[in-house]
């Protein structure tokens, strides 16, 4: 009779379990998990399937992209706009890379960094939001018109060329 007791808990914390290092992927989700630096706009992926052992690998993915400083993120199309997330073209990109591909290329909207005057810092930009298309990019551009922002292609960085 005691079995029975515990039967209804462990069920509900398999199907509730967390699969991702944020919480969002439950036990039996088969789908990736989505991680961008908040500085580099890098995206990652912490990959899905249903075979043994990839809940737990999946779950250290996530945790060591945390410790690096990226977030976990959703697809852009399912976040309301000013979140941070990941588009169609930027997990193209981050899965050719994995397989040492040329990525597709994506268009980066970038804000300037300013200081605690409200001024911006001279070369020093940050990335809003990646956009599929320069279309996509420009629109929320001229949208957005409270500051100067650039809305370059993702193969350029206005911080200039990272060291190695």
């Amino acid at each position: 009779m005691r079995r029975h007791v515990w039967l209804p808990l462990v069920a509900a914390a398999l199907l509730t379990g967390c699969a991702s290092a944020g919480g969002t992927a439950g036990i039996f989700d088969t789908g990736s998990v989505w991680y961008k630096h908040p500085t580099t706009a890098d995206v990652k992926e912490c990959g899905g399937g249903f075979y043994p052992g990839v809940q737990i690998r999946r779950n250290n993915c996530g945790k060591a992209l945390l410790a690096e400083g990226y977030v976990e993120v959703e697809k852009c199309k399912v976040v309301s706009v000013g979140t941070a997330c990941v588009t169609d073209a930027e997990i193209r990109a981050a899965e050719a890379a994995e397989k040492g591909l040329a990525p597709a290329r994506a268009w980066v909207l970038w804000r300037p960094v300013l200081d605690s005057a409200g001024q911006p810092v001279a070369d020093q930009w940050s990335p809003i939001r990646g956009y599929d298309s320069r279309g996509e990019c420009e629109a929320e551009q001229r949208r957005v018109t409270s500051q100067s922002l650039l809305c370059l292609p993702d193969t350029v960085d206005p911080r200039g060329p990272k060291g190695k």
